[in-house]
C-alpha cells in the first residue's frame, strides 16, 4: 500500500506528455541528446551513472532525491516532428498513465538543457532478448512470460494504446521473477519514425506495407516472441519493411498441440484471424495452463522438411486421407470452402449494394454476392458484422450501411487487400449490376465486371454471374469456379423478398438479441419461400435455446434439412450439425461444429452455434473449448450479446477476473445500444460492483424506453443480487403479463419463482410456479417446469415431495440420457437416477454429476471426492461444485468444503437456473456448519447472518429458516435485522 501511495503521488500530470510533445514539435530536429555527467542534477533527480543507449535516447541511473529512491532517467532525442497529431498526443498521453504491474511505471516528465527527459521506475535483470542469445527457455517459463506480456498488453489495449514496436529488446525480465513491457506507446511519440514500423523480425504484415496499425499488430509480434522463446529461433529472420514474409513456420509443442494453433494465428498474415487483442491472448494462454499441467513437458520444436517436394505432398495427402477417416460422419459431398490453402485465401470485403432502383427489397443483395464468393477456396469474405465493428472502432460510431468509404476504411483496418462495391440500378425490364474492384488502403481501381438480366426473378441468376466472373477477376481458375460454385435461386431463395426479411431477422437475432422481431422476420420469409431452409434453422435455434412457445424446434430444423442437399456447403453443414444436437446425437454435433468453426473462422454465427453445441454437448472438455470459440466469436463483433452469455458464465466460474468487464467495455464503445449496457451491467455484477451495475442496467432500460426485454431482465437480475428483491419482482411481473411477446413472457415467468424462492417465500413461488406452468411449450419446458418444482420443494427441506415433482414432470426424449439424473440419486430415488442416466456418455459430465450424487447418497464421499474434484475444475455448472462441497463435508474435508460452496455462493446465475432456487441457501447453512466443525465461529456468524437478510421477507414456516435462526442465536448477539444491501 506505501508504495501505491508513492506511485500516486509520483504520477505524471495530466496533459504533460502532451504539452511537451506540442512544443517540440515547433523545433527543429536536433542532434541526439549529450551525455549528462553523474552529479548532474535535474530538477529533483540526481544523475548517478549511465546505464545504456539506444535509438530511444540514453538511459541513466538517478537518484530522486525527494522520494529517495533510484529511477531510471531516459534522454531522449528531440525529434518529435509530426507528434502534435491529436492522435499521437492522446496514445502518448494514455500510455503516460498506464499503471500496471506487468508494464514499466512512468514517474515523470520534461526537459532540460540536453534534451526531452522521461523517468521511469529502474528495473534490474536483463532484457528478454540477452536471455534468448543463451538459447531458448523451458515450456513453462517461456508460457509465463508470454503471459505476463500479454496481461501488460491487454491492459494498455483496454485504455486504446499500442505498442507497436514490442521485441524481446523491450520485454525485462527482473531479478524477482516480475516481467515488464518497455517504451509502451512512447516511442513513435517521441520521434521514431512511423515508417520504420518496428523492429523488423517481429513487425506485422501490416506495418510492412503501411497498412493501419491496431492491437493485432501487437499480437502479431508476441506471437513471434513467443515463437523464439520456445525454439531459440525467429521466425521471420530476413524479414524487411516493405517486404511482406512468408507465412508463418510450423511448430511441433508435443505436450501442448494447441499452442502450436495458438502461435499459427497470433502470427497470421490477415489481421482479422489473429486473437483481437492482449485480452485474448492472455485468455487463450490461460486455457492451456491446465492442459500443461496434465501433461509431462518436452521441449517445443520447429517442424523442419526434409524430404523432396514431391514426398511431401505424398505425406500430406496421406494425413488428409487419415483426417478424412477420422471425420467420415460429417458426410461431406464437397470440399467445404476455404477448407483448403487457408494461409493463401485471398480476403476480401464486400460493400453493401447501391441500390439504385427504387425496390427497397434489393437492399440486402450483398449477403447472396457474399454467398456465392463463398464458395471459393481462394477467397475469403471478410463477415458484415465485422466490418461495422472495424468502421465504428475507426471513428464512424453510427455506422449502419457500409458504402464505398466506410468499406475501405473498415477493409484496410481489417487488413483487406480488395474492396468489392457492387450496385445495382434498372434500364427498362433489364436489371444492371455492375461490381468494382478496389484495392487498398488507396482505393485504385483493380477491375470493373457487369451483369445484366430481364425481370426481377432473374436477379439471384445475375448476382451467380457476377460472383463467378469476380472470382476469375481475382485469379481463380475457370475450373475451379466451376467446381466450388451453385445456382444461388436453387440453392438459397429466388424470392428477394424473403431474403431481405431473412437478413432482418439476422441482425435482430444475432444484433439486437431481439427473439421476438426476429421470429416476426424469419416467419414473414417462409410464408414467402415455405422451402426457404435458413429461416427454419434460424427458429429452430431460437426454438432449441432461447425458448419460443409455440415452436418446435425439432420439426424446424427437420424441414430444414430436407433441404439441405440443395444449399451451398457452410449452409448445409450448420444444417445438419444442428439437427444432430436436436436430434440428440451431441457426439456427432460435436465433431461437425468443430470442422465448421475451423473452415469458417470468420463467421461469427457459426462460432457462436459452434460454442452452444460444445458448451451443451455434456464432454467435460467442451465448456473449455466453447469458451474459447465464443471468444472468437467476441473478437470479431465485441457487442455479441448471445456469445457473451455463456462466455461470462465461464470467465465468473474460471477467470480471468476481469474479462467479462474488459469484453463488455469495448461493447459499449462499439455498439452503445440496449443490449451493450446490460451485457456491461451483468459483467460488473459478476464482479460485485452492484451500483455501477444497477446504473448500466437502469440506463440500458432507459435507452429503450423500458421496451427492451434483455435490458429488463438484466436489471431484475441485478436488482435480486442486490437484495432489492421486490423491486426485481415488479420488474419481472410487467414481462408476464398475457399481451408479452410468449418467448420474453416465458423466461420472465420461470424468473420470477426463483427469485422468490431466494428470499424465502415459498409460498409465492409455488403461486408463480402454477402461472408458469400453464404456459405449456413443449418437451424441454415442461422438463424444466417438474425440475424447478422440485427444487422449489428442496428449499422447503421436502424431499419426498421434490421426488413426486420429478416423477409428475414429462421426462426429457434425449437420446444420450436425462441430464438431470443426478438430482434423482441425490434426492435418494438411486433406481430411477440410475435409469435415467443409462444412456449417458461415459465420462460426460452428466454422467459423473450423476456418479457422485450416488456416491453421496450411498454415504460414500470418498468416492463423490474423487470423482467431483477434477470435473469441477473443467464444469462452470454450480450442481457441481454444490456436490463437491457436500461430499468434501462429508468426507471431513469442512476447510475445502467452504470453498466449495462460496463458488455456489458467489456465482452470478445469468438467467437464473433452476437450482438457484435451493443450492444457493443450502449452500449457505451448509458452509456455516462447515465452519462451526473447524471452530470458526465469526465465519459462521457471517455467513448465517448473510443467510437471514437475504431472509426477511421469508416465510416463517420455512424450515431452513428455522434451524439458522436456532443456530445464530446459539452463538450469541442477536442476528442482525438484515436491512437489504443497497
Amino acid at each position: 500500500m506505501r508504495e501505491r501511495g508513492v506511485r500516486e503521488r509520483a504520477a505524471v500530470p495530466p496533459g504533460a506528455i502532451s504539452r511537451l510533445l506540442v512544443d517540440l514539435a515547433r523545433e527543429p530536429a536536433r542532434p541526439p541528446a549529450t551525455a549528462l555527467a553523474p552529479g548532474t542534477v535535474v530538477g529533483r533527480f540526481q544523475i548517478q551513472r549511465e546505464l545504456a543507449r539506444g535509438g530511444f535516447g540514453v538511459v541513466y541511473v538517478a537518484r530522486d532525491r525527494a522520494l529517495g529512491r533510484s529511477v531510471a532517467f531516459k534522454l531522449v532525442p528531440a525529434r518529435a516532428q509530426g507528434a502534435a497529431d491529436d492522435r499521437v498526443l492522446r496514445e502518448a498521453e494514455a500510455a503516460a498513465r498506464l499503471t500496471h504491474p506487468n508494464i514499466v511505471t512512468l514517474f515523470d516528465v520534461g526537459r532540460c538543457p540536453a534534451g526531452p527527459y522521461l523517468v521511469l521506475e529502474l528495473l534490474r535483470g536483463e532484457t528478454l532478448a540477452a536471455r534468448l542469445r543463451r538459447g531458448p527457455l523451458p515450456l513453462r517459463d517461456a508460457l509465463r512470460v508470454a503471459e505476463a506480456v500479454a496481461r501488460g498488453l491487454a491492459h494498455a489495449h483496454e485504455a486504446g494504446v499500442f505498442h507497436r514496436d514490442l521485441s524481446p529488446g523491450n520485454v525485462f525480465l527482473c531479478e524477482d521473477g516480475q516481467v515488464k513491457v518497455l517504451d509502451f506507446g512512447l516511442a513513435h511519440a517521441f520521434g521514431r519514425a512511423r515508417t520504420a514500423g518496428g523492429t523488423p523480425p517481429y513487425m506485422a504484415p501490416e506495418q510492412r506495407r503501411g497498412a493501419p496499425e491496431d492491437e493485432r499488430t501487437d499480437v502479431f509480434a508476441l506471437g513471434a516472441i513467443l515463437f523464439e522463446m520456445l525454439t531459440g529461433e525467429q521466425p521471420f529472420p530476413a524479414a524487411t519493411p516493405g517486404r511482406t514474409p512468408r507465412r508463418a513456420p510450423a511448430l511441433q509443442v508435443p505436450d501442448l498441440p494447441a499452442l502450436a494453433d495458438l502461435l499459427r494465428r497470433m502470427m497470421a498474415e490477415d489481421p482479422v484471424r489473429r486473437p483481437r487483442d492482449g485480452g485474448a491472448v492472455l485468455a487463450a494462454l490461460g486455457a492451456l495452463g491446465g492442459e500443461l499441467d496434465r501433461a509431462g513437458v518436452r521441449p517445443a520444436r520447429r517442424s523442419r522438411r526434409r524430404r523432396p517436394v514431391p514426398q511431401v505432398a505424398l505425406a500430406l495427402l496421406a494425413v488428409g486421407v487419415l483426417a478424412a477417416a477420422v471425420v467420415a460422419t460429417v458426410s461431406l459431398r464437397r470440399a467445404p470452402a476455404g477448407a483448403a490453402r487457408e494461409g493463401d485465401r485471398q480476403l476480401v470485403a464486400v460493400a453493401d449494394f447501391v441500390n439504385d432502383t427504387g425496390d427497397a427489397g434489393l437492399d440486402a443483395l450483398s449477403g447472396l454476392l457474399v454467398t456465392s464468393l463463398e464458395q471459393s477456396q481462394r477467397i475469403g469474405v471478410l463477415p458484415r458484422s465485422r466490418m461495422l465493428d472495424l468502421a465504428r472502432q475507426g471513428g464512424r460510431p453510427g455506422a449502419a450501411r457500409i458504402d464505398e468509404a466506410t468499406g475501405a476504411d473498415a477493409g484496410a483496418r481489417g487488413g483487406v487487400r480488395t474492396l468489392l462495391v457492387p450496385s445495382i440500378r434498372r434500364e427498362g425490364e433489364l436489371y444492371v449490376a455492375t461490381l468494382r474492384a478496389l484495392s487498398l488502403p488507396g482505393r485504385d481501381p483493380v477491375f470493373t465486371v457487369e451483369e445484366r438480366a430481364r425481370g426481377l426473378a432473374a436477379v439471384p441468376g445475375l448476382l451467380d454471374r457476377l460472383g463467378a466472373r469476380a472470382r476469375r477477376a481475382l485469379r481463380e481458375d475457370d475450373a475451379e469456379v466451376e467446381a466450388h460454385r451453385v445456382r444461388l435461386q436453387d440453392a438459397v431463395t429466388s424470392n428477394l423478398e424473403a431474403y431481405g426479411h431473412y437478413v432482418r431477422g439476422l441482425e435482430l437475432s444475432y444484433q439486437d438479441f431481439d427473439a421476438a422481431r426476429a421470429l416476426t422476420e424469419f416467419r414473414t420469409a417462409l410464408a414467402l419461400d415455405p422451402r426457404f431452409a435458413l429461416p427454419s434453422l434460424e427458429i429452430a435455434v431460437l426454438a432449441s435455446w432461447h425458448e419460443v412457445p409455440g415452436e418446435d424446434g425439432a420439426a424446424r430444423i427437420a424441414a430444414a434439412a430436407a433441404e439441405a442437399d440443395r444449399l451451398p456447403d457452410k449452409e448445409r453443414r450448420t444444417i445438419l450439425a444442428f439437427r444432430s444436437f436436436v436430434d440428440g446425437d451431441r457426439a456427432g454435433a460435436e465433431v461437425r461444429f468443430r470442422a465448421l468453426a475451423n473452415d469458417y473462422p470468420l463467421d461469427k454465427g457459426i462460432l457462436y452455434l459452434a460454442g452452444e453445441a460444445l458448451w451443451h454437448g455434456g464432454t467435460a472438455s467442451g465448456p473449455r473449448e466453447a469458451a474459447g470459440l465464443l471468444r472468437r466469436a467476441l473478437d470479431l463483433d465485441p457487442a455479441f450479446l448471445v456469445a457473451a452469455i455463456h462466455l461470462f458464465q465461464w470467465t465468473d466460474r474460471f477467470g480471468p477476473p476481469d474479462e467479462a468487464t474488459a469484453r463488455a467495455r469495448r461493447a459499449v464503445q462499439a455498439r452503445p445500444g440496449p443490449a451493450a449496457f446490460a451485457m456491461l451491467a451483468r459483467a460488473l455484477a459478476a464482479r460485485g460492483h452492484l451500483k455501477a451495475a444497477l446504473a448500466s442496467a437502469r440506463r440500458a432500460s432507459s435507452m429503450a424506453g423500458g421496451a427492451h426485454f434483455e435490458a429488463s431482465y438484466a436489471l431484475a437480475e441485478i436488482l435480486a443480487r442486490a437484495g432489492r428483491g421486490e423491486e426485481a419482482a415488479r420488474e419481472l411481473r410487467r414481462w408476464t403479463e398475457p399481451d408479452a411477446e410468449p418467448g420474453d413472457r416465458r423466461i420472465a415467468s420461470e424468473f420470477l419463482p426463483v427469485l422468490l424462492a431466494g428470499e424465502g417465500r415459498l409460498r409465492a413461488a409455488r403461486r408463480a410456479w402454477r402461472r408458469l406452468s400453464e404456459q405449456a411449450c413443449g418437451v424441454e419446458c415442461a422438463a424444466f417446469d417438474a425440475v424447478l418444482a422440485a427444487h422449489l420443494a428442496l428449499a422447503d427441506d421436502d424431499p419426498p415431495a421434490a421426488l413426486a415433482a420429478l416423477r409428475a414432470g414429462t421426462p426429457r426424449a434425449e437420446a444420450d440420457g436425462d441430464p438431470d439424473a443426478w438430482l434423482w440419486a441425490l434426492l435418494g430415488d438411486t433406481t430411477t437416477g440410475a435409469a435415467r442416466a443409462a444412456r449417458l456418455a461415459p465420462g460426460s459430465i452428466a454422467e459423473r454429476r450423476h456418479a457422485a450424487a450416488a456416491a453421496i447418497s450411498a454415504a460414500r464421499p470418498d468416492d463423490a471426492v474423487a470423482i467431483l474434484r477434477p470435473l469441477a475444475a473443467q464444469d462452470p455448472a454450480i450442481p457441481t461444485a454444490f456436490l463437491l462441497g457436500l461430499a468434501l463435508a462429508g468426507a471431513g474435508h469442512d476447510a475445502e468444503a467452504v470453498d466449495a460452496f462460496a463458488v455456489v455462493e458467489r456465482a452470478y446465475p445469468l438467467y437464473a437456473p433452476a437450482w438457484s432456487a435451493s443450492l444457493r441457501p443450502r449452500a449457505t447453512w451448509e458452509s456455516a456448519r462447515a465452519l462451526l466443525r473447524l471452530g470458526r465461529r465469526e465465519g459462521a456468524r457471517a455467513e448465517l447472518d448473510a443467510l437471514l437478510a437475504r431472509w426477511t421477507r421469508a416465510d416463517r414456516d420455512l424450515p431452513l429458516l428455522r434451524r439458522a435462526r436456532a443456530l445464530r442465536a446459539s452463538l450469541g448477539d442477536a442476528p442482525r435485522s438484515g436491512a437489504p444491501a443497497r
